[in-house]
């Protein structure tokens, strides 16, 4: 079988070290765990470890390369890296471009800038910082990135840029030995479960916190290389089968990364390397393995960006999942036999150096594209022009509202949304009061309420939404300037003879203070709170304070012998709901939905106690809008071929017209 391969793959090119079929069959699991993790992560949960087997590996490999060379006194920094470029950017660069091309005819304006943005960043080797604030590795939204998976190879070319020079400055020192490797290991393991603990989703991408992993490869070179007699007498099964049983059933009920738990399997790990029947290992020897390990650094680019497209195009079948991956592994084996092969054969400094320069070009092509916000002179963006009228909202004032306002204040008003069917004061019969919601919903109803000859205003403000005593901000000074912007509305509805008012926020956000998906990964950081938080409020809680504002607002509309048409809030997507528009010279888009039960796990609670809480106030009727959006199983971003969404949250005007005609069945 090896005679096979080595004619086929020409194995036989200049190695730093002496070929070892048996750590490609290592790699072989590794990437097969990887793989399989992506594909199918509901089957394999686990398979994510196979990324922390090759840190493991890449940190054994390239220390056993560094020190056996200090020993021979011929290791050249100029050497060094030549190889790693010859070996890593062909590859890397034929993925970019390939992905580049693939964005240029078929992603939209928003998705291809974010594409360029993450080229630059992979080709440059960041990605892994760069994704921190964007995504975590087990969100939803994380398959839509075709580049995510770069991350890894990022921490790895930085660990290849320092490594070297530490293991020199030892070895000057004559401090070259696992002791001190040792050292590094525990620092660096301490902060990785220190990270992971006060934030987790950043700590998974940091190189600082991955270190460990990489010098725990280090210390096993050290280990090989010093101390192989020691090694062949006492690593055998007697220490190498307890901890398998041990490892195996923490790897197998392990679903997020946790440096703690994947500690032990890594160890494990580093004995199998080390242990000395290695080489007679039958499962390390296994023919197909030593394959896919072979292929193992292009199945690794190749795989996830293929897989990411599938998903961003909308076809998500197991067939296609499965036509994917053969088409990931005939692609690898090709890229690895006609692209890695014949550029790792090539010994030249200048060759090299061009590789390097051909990347940092990839780099400059990607930055390019994301200062050009996506190139929207494309041809897709012709194709999809006519659909993302769909995603429009309309204007957040007008002149009749504005003029109605400023005679009652004296002034423009604070608040943000201000819309009117009527130039006249007394004329509105009713007014719509809340946040941005309340302004998409503005359209609709007024549309179909001037058929009716009725009139209507919209009195709205973003993150400030008018419930009595309700005032919110990211500081307490901005909370004082909520007050006056809630404090116009009301003083605005109370010069109006309005006899119902229809409501309606983001209720979701104002409960639970937390954004929600991809598109809100940021919120969180720095949420805004209300007043109530700054003033040192003890048990401060946001959901209970949501209610009794709530409450109050009832009270007082009561009060005043005024109906509260309450609708409560839509299903929030998480994601831009744009990109399930049709795509250039594709048959079919991305049928777009969410499961019902994600929608209601954020949302139910606060659905009920609001219903709960309207039952108490004879003025108050609730709007339950699910039905619009949701069936039994899924809430959906088209209806009747048209988007229910502007964006992640907000509806669009063909969804702002579907709610007015419920809500108009029950104001008649």
């Amino acid at each position: 079988m090896f005679r096979r391969l080595n004619t086929f793959f020409n194995v036989n090119i200049p190695h730093s070290l002496k070929y070892n079929p048996y750590l490609d069959g290592l790699r072989g699991i590794s990437i097969s765990l990887v793989v399989l993790f992506h594909f199918f992560p509901e089957l394999f949960p686990f398979g994510f470890i196979g990324v922390d087997i090759f840190f493991v590996l890449s940190g054994y490999l390239i220390t056993l390369i560094i020190v056996s060379k200090l020993n021979k006194n011929n290791f050249s920094l100029k050497e060094f890296y030549r190889n790693r470029a010859r070996r890593l950017f062909p590859a890397l660069i034929f993925i970019l471009i390939f992905s580049l091309i693939v964005g240029y005819l078929f992603l939209f304006t928003y998705e291809y800038k974010n594409l360029g943005k993450h080229v630059k960043a992979s080709a440059l080797y960041y990605q892994n910082f760069n994704l921190i604030n964007e995504v975590g590795y087990w969100d939803k939204e994380a398959i839509y990135k075709p580049l995510l998976h770069i991350w890894s190879l990022s921490v790895e070319e930085q660990f290849y840029f320092f490594w070297p020079f530490l293991l020199i400055t030892l070895y000057k020192f004559r401090k070259l030995n696992t002791h001190y490797l040792l050292v590094l290991f525990l620092i660096l393991f301490s902060f990785s479960v220190y990270y992971f603990h006060i934030a987790s989703e950043k700590a998974f991408y940091n190189t600082f916190s991955r270190g460990w992993e990489l010098t725990l490869g280090g210390i096993a070179a050290l280990l090989y290389f010093y101390s192989k007699d020691y090694l062949a007498k006492y690593l055998s099964g007697k220490i190498f089968f307890p901890l398998f049983i041990l490892a195996v059933p923490i790897v197998f009920f392990t679903h997020i990364y946790s440096p703690l738990k994947i500690l032990i399997f890594l160890i494990l790990i580093v004995i199998w390397i080390l242990r000395t029947n290695f080489y007679r290992d039958l499962l390390l020897g296994n023919k197909i393995l030593i394959f896919l390990g072979l292929i193992s650094y292009s199945l690794y680019l190749w795989h996830y960006v293929l897989l990411s497209f599938l998903h961003i195009f909308g076809f998500t079948s197991y067939y296609m999942k499965f036509f994917i991956l053969f088409l990931s592994l005939l692609l690898s084996t090709l890229t690895f036999r006609f692209i890695e092969l014949p550029f790792r054969k090539k010994e030249s400094y200048k060759f090299s150096l061009l590789l390097f320069f051909m990347l940092i070009f990839v780099a400059i092509l990607g930055y390019i594209i994301y200062i050009k916000n996506g190139i929207p002179d494309r041809p897709i963006n012709e194709y999809v022009k006519e659909q993302q009228l769909y995603f429009k909202r309309d204007k957040a004032y007008d002149k009749n509202c504005l003029d109605i306002a400023t005679s009652i204040l004296g002034r423009k008003p604070l608040f943000f949304y201000c819309r009117a069917t009527s130039k006249d004061a007394k004329a509105f019969d009713y007014a719509i009061v809340g946040d941005s919601h309340a302004h998409t919903i503005y359209t609709g109803l007024a549309r179909l309420l001037m058929k009716q000859k009725k009139d209507v205003i919209l009195l709205a403000n973003s993150g400030c939404p008018p419930y009595i005593d309700s005032y919110r901000g990211k500081t307490l000074r901005d909370t004082n300037v909520c007050e006056r912007k809630i404090q116009d509305i009301y003083n605005v509805l109370n010069n109006l003879n309005i006899k119902t008012l229809i409501m309606t926020t983001r209720i979701a956000i104002y409960m639970s203070e937390k954004g929600y998906g991809i598109t809100e990964r940021s919120f969180s950081k720095r949420p805004t709170r209300y007043r109530e938080y700054y003033l040192n409020a003890p048990n401060y809680n946001p959901s209970v304070l949501f209610l009794e504002k709530l409450a109050k607002t009832f009270q007082y509309f009561k009060n005043k012998n005024i109906k509260i048409i309450f609708i409560l809030e839509n299903p929030e997507l998480g994601f831009d709901p744009k990109r399930c528009l049709k795509r250039w010279f594709l048959p079919i888009g991305n049928s777009c939905k969410i499961d019902k039960k994600e929608y209601l796990k954020r949302q139910q609670k606060y659905r009920e106690q609001i219903k709960k809480i309207a039952k108490k106030f004879d003025n108050a009727v609730v709007v339950d809008i699910e039905d619009i959006f949701c069936d039994n199983k899924y809430c959906y971003v088209y209806k009747n071929g048209k988007s229910l969404y502007a964006d992640d949250d907000h509806i669009s005007l063909y969804g702002s017209f579907l709610i007015a005609k419920k809500v108009i069945k029950i104001l008649k």
